[in-house]
This record gives structure tokens, C-alpha cells and sequence, in this order.
């Protein structure tokens, strides 16, 4: 563990950190993505269909939203609270904000650089990593391939299991083992049919608990707005304040609320990494820019509003004088149950949906890192992916988180730096696609 928490927050924090910045910023003023975010552009992106030869878009931003609504918005944001302090809440909105255009770019290059198969499209970082040609991109694809496959079985599998299976254990006193086992059976029940059950299962599940969450969460924030001045402070003098800066640029980079606010995000909305357009990629769209700006949505709805919505209710529970035991979940149901009767049925529900979606969304993104590398469909993976997943509730919830930040954090350096030699292509995607609306 030592030698894992000195990787994550020593080598990879300050640079994962850097490149996040850096890209957005980058791509945002070569792209402009902002200047898609038209109500009638959305509205014609939902009722139209392209070819008819994949999901659609909607179905196709479901599956990428069940990726990144899972325990990262709950555990995730009240682990990076309750070690990195309030200030961490600030740097991850202020990486939700490259986040959108990072994942703007990455899914336009998903979708344009994908491959069409004999049921569907398939496409994904590893398509457009290897698309750069030579040989060094095509050993970087293999790498980003198996490093998404290792994530698949830390962050998509045990994390989810894990969280899940202590929150009913401690709400409900169920059996750790009882409840791994059912989230085993009933993954495996839902991947067995492939990517369209995915679709229905998500399609159906994430909006109704997403609206859910929305709305008893911004309750309990309304009903302490006069805690709210309070909190901010709190949250900017934590990210800004004289302690985040003492060590000057090194220090600023390495700052335990700032790194933590990143990697949550990060681990949260998948911007960058590569997983999400995964699933944008299945969209049966014919234009990738129209795609891209789901993309945005995506890391919307994901970090600006529910992980902001946690982070409040932790925040406001604290305020009020409440003690968050440290791991994540627990401070996250304590938060909850400081103002709702039912927050242990309530937060068990959401935990459930949200942990379960991203489980059976990582086995899809797996099971395309295993398409690439073997250039066949491996059904023995469902299995020990379902088999993993069941383990993992008995494994450390320290040990899994770092285990996920590592891979995730050297995905997103690979994936960032692949996709920003792709900028002049993504330049001309997005102009191509506003030409006849100018």
C-alpha cells in the first residue's frame, strides 16, 4: 500500500494533474466545443437516426452514463472530502470543466475512427491510438487495451461489489457474501445478452435513479441554504487558500485536495481515459461531432450536478456537526442519514442501481479491450469478470481505490497525449459540422 499510495500521489498526481489542465486548455481553444451546445442541435442529435446500424445516441449516452454514475459519485466524492478537505470539491469542477472538451474530442474520435463489425460499430481509444500508425502507436493501443482491462476488474467489478455489498451489510445487516454472490449472478444475467440488454437495462435504470438522486439530494441542500454561504468558503479557501500554494508550483501540483479532486473526477466522469467512448462509439450517428456533444452532457450530469450534489450534502452534514466515519461510503450514508429517515433504503437503492449499471457497462468496455487484442469475442471473460467482481467485496476498499487510480490515472496520460496529435483532424470534424448552420 505504501509503495501504491507513493505511485499515485508522488509520480502520477502532479502529472495527470498537469495534463488534464494543459489538454483542455488546449483543445478548448483550437475546438471552441461550447459553441455546439444549441437546444435545437440537441433536440434534431435525440429524434434523428443514422445508418440504423447502431444505438441510439441516447441509448449510446446511457451506457457511457452507467460507466460513470457508479460509486464514484457517492464514495468516491466523500473519500476525496474526507481526505483531501473541502477544497477538494473545487478542483473537481474545475476539471469537470476540461473534462467536457477533453471528452468532446475523445468521443468525435471514437465515433470517426471506428470500426464497422457484422452485428454493429465498434470503436474506441484503442482504434484511434493504433490509427496513428508506426509501430510505437500500435504497441501504445495493446497498452492502453490491457490497462482498460485492468480497470475493468478494479473500478467496473470489485469497487462496485464492494461498495454496494457494505452499504446493504451495514444498512440491512444482509451477508456480505449473499449480497456479492447476487451481484455476480445478476451482472452475468444482464452481459450474457450482450450490448442491446446493456443498453435496455441502462436506457431504463439510470435516468429514474439519476432523477431520483437529483431530487432528495437538492432537498437537503434547499432546506440548509443558510449553510450554503458557509460551505463555499469553505470549499474555496481549501482549494485557494495560502496552504494549497505554500509549496509554490510543485506544492500547488501535489496538493492532497487537489489531486484527490482530479482523480475523483476523473474516476468519476471517465474524461479522458478512454473508457466512455466506448459506448459513444456503438451511437448510430452519422456526424462524430453530434455524438461529441452528448459527451459533454455526459460529464454534465455526472460531476456539475450529482457529484456536486454529494459533496453538498457530505459538506452540510459536517457543518451540522455530524462525524463522517473516513471511508467513503460510510461518511456518504452518515451525510444522508443526518436529514432522512429512509436514507438507508433510499442510499442503498441508489448505490445498488448506480453500482450495479457500471458493472455491467466496464464488462462491455472490457470485453472490447479483449475484441481488439484477440480479434475475437472471449466469452470465458464474462466469467471471470462476474467471479472477480464477487471477490472483490472481501478485498480492502484502500487497496481497490488505489489500484484504480493507478490504472486509470496511466490511461488518461496515454489516452491525452494520443488524442491531442489527433487535433487537427477533431478541428476540422467540428468546423465541418457547423458549416451549414453558418
Amino acid at each position: 500500500m505504501g509503495l501504491l499510495d507513493f505511485i499515485n500521489s508522488v509520480l502520477l498526481g502532479p502529472g495527470l494533474t498537469a495534463a488534464v489542465f494543459f489538454s483542455g486548455m488546449v483543445m478548448a481553444a483550437a475546438l471552441r466545443p461550447f459553441r455546439l451546445l444549441r437546444p435545437a442541435r440537441l433536440r434534431r442529435i435525440f429524434s434523428s437516426r443514422g445508418d440504423g446500424e447502431g444505438l441510439h445516441p441516447a441509448k449510446a449516452l446511457c451506457v457511457a452514463l452507467a460507466g460513470t454514475l457508479g460509486v464514484g459519485n457517492i464514495a468516491g466524492v466523500a473519500s476525496a472530502i474526507t481526505l483531501g478537505g473541502a477544497g477538494a470539491v473545487f478542483w473537481m469542477w474545475v476539471s469537470a470543466l476540461f473534462a467536457m472538451v477533453i471528452k468532446y474530442a475523445e468521443t468525435i474520435l471514437a465515433v470517426g475512427r471506428r470500426r464497422r463489425g457484422s452485428d454493429r460499430f465498434h470503436g474506441g481509444a484503442f482504434f484511434y491510438i493504433s490509427d496513428l500508425g508506426t509501430r510505437a502507436p500500435g504497441a501504445a493501443a495493446k497498452l492502453f487495451a490491457l490497462l482498460c482491462l485492468a480497470s475493468s476488474l478494479t473500478i467496473g467489478g470489485s469497487i462496485q461489489t464492494n461498495a454496494a455489498s457494505a452499504c446493504l451489510e451495514s444498512r440491512f445487516g444482509l451477508d456480505t457474501r449473499i449480497c456479492a454472490l447476487i451481484f455476480g449472478i445478476g451482472a452475468l444475467a444482464v452481459i450474457t445478452g450482450g450490448l442491446n440488454r446493456i443498453a435496455w437495462f441502462t436506457s431504463a435504470a439510470i435516468p429514474l435513479m439519476s432523477a431520483a438522486y437529483t431530487i432528495i439530494s437538492l432537498y437537503i441542500v434547499l432546506t440548509n441554504l443558510s449553510l450554503l454561504p458557509g460551505i463555499l468558503r469553505e470549499i474555496f479557501e481549501g482549494a485557494l487558500g495560502q496552504r494549497a500554494f505554500s509549496g509554490g508550483i510543485a506544492g500547488f501540483l501535489t496538493s492532497r485536495a487537489l489531486r484527490l479532486g482530479v482523480t475523483r473526477g476523473i474516476v468519476s466522469n471517465e474524461a479522458g481515459c478512454g473508457t466512455a467512448p466506448i459506448a459513444h462509439a456503438s451511437s448510430d450517428v452519422s456526424k462524430p461531432a453530434a455524438q461529441g456533444i452528448l459527451g459533454i452532457a455526459e460529464v454534465f450530469i455526472d460531476t456539475v450536478v450529482l457529484c456536486s450534489l454529494t459533496a453538498f450534502v457530505v459538506l452540510i452534514a459536517r457543518a451540522r456537526g455530524a462525524v463522517l466515519p473516513e471511508d467513503g461510503m460510510g461518511a456518504a450514508l452518515t451525510a444522508f442519514g443526518e436529514f432522512l429517515p429512509f436514507a438507508g433504503i433510499f442510499m442503498s437503492a441508489a448505490v445498488t442501481v448506480f453500482a450495479f449499471g457500471t458493472m455491467v457497462c466496464w464488462f462491455y468496455y472490457g470485453s472490447e479491450c479483449l475484441r481488439f487484442l484477440t480479434g475475437r469475442t472471449q466469452k470465458l471473460y464474462a466469467a471471470v469478470y462476474c467471479v472477480s467482481a464477487v471477490l472483490g467485496a472481501f478485498a480492502p476498499e484502500r487497496l481497490l481505490w488505489g489500484l484504480s487510480d493507478l490504472t486509470i490515472s496511466a490511461m488518461t496520460a496515454l489516452n491525452i497525449f494520443c488524442v491531442l496529435m489527433w487535433l487537427p483532424w477533431l478541428k476540422r470534424e467540428t468546423d465541418s459540422y457547423l458549416r451549414p448552420e453558418s
